[in-house]
């Protein structure tokens, strides 16, 4: 009866012990841990098991922690739905390959070049981007490098204080191929992009090779409301100046009849090889409207001193 009633007490005094904060190693745990180990020279022993015992444990509660001895070795939790590595040299998490040495994380591969370096096809999880950067407190610029397997191919991305820069990678600098500055604008071949879509260079729209010396080759058709062209300051006013030959309108048929062509107006071959610059045309064109004025205007006088010669005959019979 008596060992019965010590083995009574014993078990209430478990009880009532566990029931309150129970302190291994220190008379005084802390009140929000259920249990608090406190050593200066030894550590906690979490359960060892290999992967394969890990796996006879059956219907495991959120929470479980145990140390894996063999595979991917290191700390892993049940998370209610399966076992997550907490920490390790090098692992598995979500059935993605991590790898951490020496400050460098790599993902998709055992190899890290640099802080974080993905290897993989998806760079979506779900509607989420797979990556998000931002720098350390302070910093200037982040980047962010591409490289295809065989190391060719390199391009990167650098986001300073007021742009972002897309391009080519020339050792460690990327070149300017691309930039999208603080205010919006893009840039192309140039750093300072003045406009919503700025280009410093010949641009090609259609199939084909842009046309030397142009900024802009087109193949196809263009629709505009307006196009307005800069004019020279040979603009065609010197017709009317006294001193401009005008040919004879002799002197035209005989141009036309060699030529099959005005003056100063290319032949259609010449048109048809080489195209027209509108600017010039026009100015051509102007130049042959105000010459014809001036011989419309030479054939008025000649009609009026006619019809004066006539009015002069017609006064003299009748008197």
């Amino acid at each position: 009866m008596k060992k019965i009633i010590s083995l009574l007490m014993t078990n209430c005094i478990c009880v009532l012990c566990f029931s309150q904060a129970v302190g291994i190693g220190t008379s005084s745990p802390h009140p929000s841990a259920q249990l608090d180990v406190t050593s200066t020279n030894k550590g906690l022993l979490v359960p060892r098991l290999t992967l394969a015992q890990r796996g006879t444990i059956g219907t495991p509660v959120a929470g479980l922690l145990i140390y894996q001895t063999d595979g991917v070795p290191g700390y892993y939790s049940y998370n209610g739905s399966f076992w997550a590595i907490t920490s390790t040299q090098w692992g598995n998490v979500f059935g993605s390959d991590i790898f951490y040495a020496a400050g460098n994380v790599s993902i998709g591969s055992n190899t890290s070049v640099a802080k974080l370096n993905v290897i993989g096809d998806q760079m979506m999880y779900g509607s989420l981007p797979l990556l998000f950067f931002r720098p350390q407190s302070g910093a200037t610029t982040s980047q962010i490098r591409f490289q295809l397997t065989d190391g060719s191919n390199e391009f990167g991305i650098t986001h300073f204080s007021n742009r972002v820069t897309l391009g080519r990678m020339n050792g460690t600098t990327i070149a300017n191929d691309l930039i999208i500055a603080g205010d919006g604008n893009i840039g192309i071949g140039t750093t300072a992009p003045n406009a919503k879509l700025h280009i410093a260079s010949n641009v090609m729209i259609g199939i084909g090779n842009p046309t030397a010396g142009y900024s802009l080759s087109v193949n196809g058709k263009i629709i505009s409301e307006e196009v307005r062209v800069e004019a020279d300051v040979s603009w065609p006013d010197y017709v009317f100046e006294k001193d401009y030959e005008l040919p004879s309108v002799l002197q035209l048929e005989e141009f036309i009849n060699e030529h099959k062509h005005l003056p100063n107006i290319p032949a259609a071959k010449q048109v048809k090889k080489e195209g027209i610059a509108l600017g010039d045309m026009n100015k051509r064109l102007l130049e042959k409207i105000e010459e014809l004025t001036l011989y419309i205007i030479q054939q008025e006088k000649k009609l009026q001193l006619l019809q004066q010669q006539m009015e002069a005959i017609q006064s003299g019979k009748k008197q």
